[in-house]
């Protein structure tokens, strides 16, 4: 790993002390952070940046810590694809009680600060807008920028916990610096590991090819015995701080930002892969960064939610409001803690496309093999002794391949390339291997009557037809309990959407699949 020539203190400091002209200059177009995005803010100026830097991370701090300066958000869900999530935010920011904060921090409210509108897990962004009021573009922070800031914050942390904590050496300053900026991978999440302070300093300074002196180790261990700074440096190394300029101008401004990112399934990544498909869940980063909270997920295409709700993994009670729609499910929080919160429910896919085709075809199959079987013992008084119906039917291919095979057949292509969104697709990969499946005793059958009968002995076709219906209708039996879990899922829905539910979950352990039963 390399480090960027510049201490973190002077970064940070050129970029706070310059009348923030070097954000507005550099973020003017709204992109999202990139890899590999190192620009820096514009040389240093003034005399009080290292005051200002304190004031303006102390403002930052008090924002994260205390979020009743966002009035509303409001954050609707679409799931674009299997992994593709658009999230679309409308933030409504007193700017009234943000000057305030300001004053009461030291900062100059004729000049815009720079607020946290959001905290962004770090990963694959493709896209990142917003937008004001009327719709112009909002100046955003870089990638450098966040990641000296979220630096600043932890350094911050620690100075409020022990005010006898000076600024950091310098080694240390780039330490945390890379620690914000970089993307963790295995060997950074296993270097922040762990208790020891000490050995933590090690891992970094290895990881990262920083020096770092015996000196410089007594303000890292003196911070490390603050809690809040080893969890504050752990949050940030998975978290960006989402930064935009803020004109103090009025009594309140609406921000709407959207974001494009790679959707991942949180339920396999938290419970394992033993998860059923319709589990869903969905990560609510923001949730609790408001004194109210508006959050809609917008269901697929041919699908719909039940049983949804929202899950804090931090010990603790967690009270809202949760409304389901056909189309998309709600919540409503007020006052709640900001913490690692998560959207729960089932999955369905509607009924339609070749689902009613499959069940009647897995039924007909199952029907045609069970009679050709009574059929054949119906025709003869003995199996061993009489040839009966299977045996003269297989004496005429062309009626056996009508019956049995070409008529289920023609299915095949409806089944396998029914268009339709790729998440539904997903819910009805069982439904579709049923539906397949249930043509195999058919084509056996067939195929068994195509045979020459000189090369068959007369009792082989009914005990094929008797074993390959009882396959058919285990398989029938299959696709019809598929259909009673969905058609039963659906009423469910029918009765709980025009109500909306308040909940109150007490959360005793970290968990993300809350009991339905």
């Amino acid at each position: 790993m390399t480090t960027s020539s510049r201490p973190l203190r002077q970064r940070a400091k050129s970029w706070l002390s310059a009348s923030l002209t070097a954000l507005t200059s550099s973020s003017s177009s709204s992109a999202p952070p990139r890899e590999g995005d190192h620009a820096r803010p514009a040389p240093e100026r003034g005399s009080d940046s290292d005051g200002f830097a304190r004031r303006q991370r102390r403002f930052i701090r008090d924002l994260l810590e205390d979020p009743d300066w966002v009035i509303r958000r409001v954050e609707t869900v679409t799931i674009l694809s299997t992994s593709l999530r658009e999230r679309r935010v409308s933030v409504d920011i007193d700017v009234t009680e943000v000057s305030r904060r300001a004053r009461e921090c030291g900062l100059d409210v004729e000049q815009p600060v720079c607020v946290p509108v959001s905290l962004l897990p770090k990963g694959l962004i493709f896209d990142f807008d917003a937008r004001g009021n009327g719709g112009e573009p909002v100046s955003l922070a870089n990638r450098a920028v966040d990641s000296e800031v979220a630096a600043l914050l932890v350094v911050e942390s620690a100075v409020h916990a022990d005010p006898s904590l000076d600024e950091p050496p310098t080694s240390i300053g780039e330490i945390l610096f890379m620690v914000t900026h970089s993307f963790p991978d295995e060997d950074l999440i296993k270097g922040l590991g762990g208790a020891d302070g000490t050995r933590v300093l090690e891992n970094l300074s290895d990881y990262f090819g920083i020096p770092v002196d015996a000196s410089d180790q007594s303000w890292w261990l003196q911070a490390w015995q603050q809690p809040q700074f080893s969890r504050d440096l752990r949050h940030f190394a998975d978290h960006f701080v989402s930064l935009v300029l803020l004109d103090l101008q009025g009594s309140s401004q609406i921000l709407k930002l959207r974001r494009l990112e790679q959707g991942s399934d949180s339920s396999r990544v938290l419970a394992g892969d033993q998860v059923d498909p319709s589990d869903f869940s969905l990560a609510a980063y923001d949730v609790g960064r408001a004194a109210s909270d508006h959050l809609r997920v917008v269901a697929p295409p041919g699908t719909f939610f039940t049983d949804a709700w929202l899950v804090r993994l931090t010990p603790g009670v967690l009270t809202y409001s949760e409304r389901t729609a056909l189309d998309r499910l709600a919540f409503y929080t007020h006052g709640v803690e900001p913490g690692a919160h998560f959207v729960y429910a089932k999955l369905w896919p509607q009924r339609g496309g070749f689902m009613r085709p499959a069940k009647y075809l897995s039924g007909y199959g199952a029907a045609v093999l069970i009679l050709g079987a009574l059929a054949e013992w119906w025709s003869s008084e003995r199996w061993d002794h009489t040839r009966g119906f299977l045996w003269q039917l297989s004496g005429v291919s062309d009626a056996a391949a009508t019956l049995a095979l070409t008529l289920p057949t023609i299915l095949v292509a409806y089944i396998v390339r029914d268009g339709e969104h790729d998440v539904r697709s997903r819910l009805l990969a069982r439904w579709r291997a049923l539906a397949l499946l249930s043509l195999v005793p058919l084509w056996c059958a067939t195929i068994t009557l195509l045979i020459d009968r000189e090369n068959l002995l007369y009792w082989t076709l009914g005990v094929e037809w008797v074993a390959l219906g009882l396959i058919a209708l285990i398989i029938h039996a299959a696709i019809q309990i598929q259909d009673f879990r969905l058609r039963r899922a659906y009423r469910s829905l029918e009765r709980a959407s025009p109500r909306t539910r308040d909940t109150s979950v007490t959360t005793s352990a970290p968990r993300l699949l809350p009991s339905t039963d």
